[in-house]
């Protein structure tokens, strides 16, 4: 439920700047992160049938609050970025929730590339073949530390 706080206080301010504001004055963009979804749906919908008294809704209030953020949050500069090993319509809450992401990324999918990084941006229907930037742990802590690096 803390997830709807942002979006209703956001939702009211748009309301008050009217539909012809800069979505900048509505305030930041919010970015929200939702990893293993499969996993975290299922614990969510397990966690709300535990402690679900009579006359609580059947469905869980942090699952519904994802699907109006879901919704609503595009232009109320609130963004989802889920990561899942299978993000599958069931595991959302159907094919309507999963359709709000309008933009995909698969790797490696869906055919196996040798090259590693190589993935799949898929976007209103059509994909493409994308090369991600591949580094190893050491590659990295490099990067981020090694004030005499230059090649960044």
């Amino acid at each position: 439920m803390r997830l709807l706080h942002p979006l209703r206080r956001v939702a009211g301010v748009a309301d008050e700047l009217g539909i012809d504001a800069d979505p900048k004055a509505i305030g930041p963009r919010l970015l929200i992160l939702l990893e293993e979804v499969n996993a975290t749906m299922k614990m969510l919908a397990r966690y709300w049938e535990k402690i679900r008294e009579s006359g609580d809704p059947k469905v869980s209030p942090a699952i519904d609050a994802l699907n109006e953020i879901l919704y609503m949050g595009r232009q109320l500069r609130m963004h989802v970025l889920l990561v899942a090993q299978s993000a599958t319509a069931r595991a959302l809450g159907g094919p309507e929730v999963r359709e709000q992401f309008s933009t995909r990324i698969l790797g490696p999918a869906p055919k196996w590339s040798k090259h590693r990084g190589r993935g799949h941006v898929i976007q209103d229907d059509e994909v493409h073949e994308t090369q991600a930037i591949w580094m190893t742990d050491a590659d990295v802590v490099t990067w981020l530390t090694d004030p005499d690096d230059t090649q960044s």
